[in-house]
C-alpha cells in the first residue's frame, strides 16, 4: 500500500490577520484593569508613605518639646520650625530638619487655668503641611499639653 499525502496551498492554515487583532483586542481589555490597578495602588501607598513621614516629623518635634527646658516656653504664634527662636527650635533641641517638601509648624499657647495660677501649662500644637500627587496641600496636626514645671 502506498499513501501519499497531497498538500495544498489554499489550504487555511494560521489564523487570519483580523482574527490576530481580534484576539489582542479582548488581551488589552483583560490586562487594562490590571494597569489600573496597579497605578491606584502606587498613588495610595505614596499617599501613606507621606501620612507617615507626616507622623514621624510631627511626633518627633513634640517629643523633644516635652523634654525642654521649663524655661524655654513661651506663647508662639504658628511659627515654621526654622524661625522658631531660642532654645525651641529643632537644633537646639536635637532634631532633623524635614525633608524637602516637608513643612513643619509650631504653635505654642498659654492655657488659662484661673483656678490654678500656679501651674504653666502650654497647648502645643505641631502641624506638617506638604503637596499631595494632585498639588493640593495636606496637613497633620499633633497637639498635645506641655507643663513647664514637670
Amino acid at each position: 500500500m502506498h499513501f501519499s499525502r497531497t498538500y495544498r496551498l489554499d489550504e487555511n492554515k494560521g489564523f487570519s490577520l483580523t482574527e490576530l487583532l481580534i484576539a489582542i483586542v479582548i488581551m488589552c481589555a483583560a490586562i487594562s484593569p490590571v494597569f489600573l490597578a496597579f497605578s491606584t495602588s502606587r498613588k495610595t501607598v505614596g499617599a501613606a508613605s507621606n501620612i507617615s513621614r507626616a507622623v514621624s516629623f510631627a511626633s518627633t518635634y513634640m517629643t523633644a518639646l516635652r523634654g525642654a527646658e521649663p524655661a524655654a516656653f513661651h506663647e508662639l504664634g504658628e511659627t515654621q520650625d526654622t524661625a522658631v527662636p531660642g532654645a525651641l527650635s529643632p537644633e537646639k533641641l536635637m532634631i532633623d530638619p524635614v525633608q524637602a517638601g516637608f513643612k513643619r509648624k509650631l504653635t505654642l499657647k498659654k492655657v488659662n487655668l484661673s483656678d490654678f495660677p500656679g501651674l504653666g501649662i502650654y497647648h502645643a500644637i505641631v502641624t506638617v503641611e506638604w503637596k499631595n500627587t494632585a498639588g493640593a496641600v495636606s496637613s497633620y496636626a499633633l497637639e498635645g499639653l506641655i507643663d513647664e514645671k514637670r
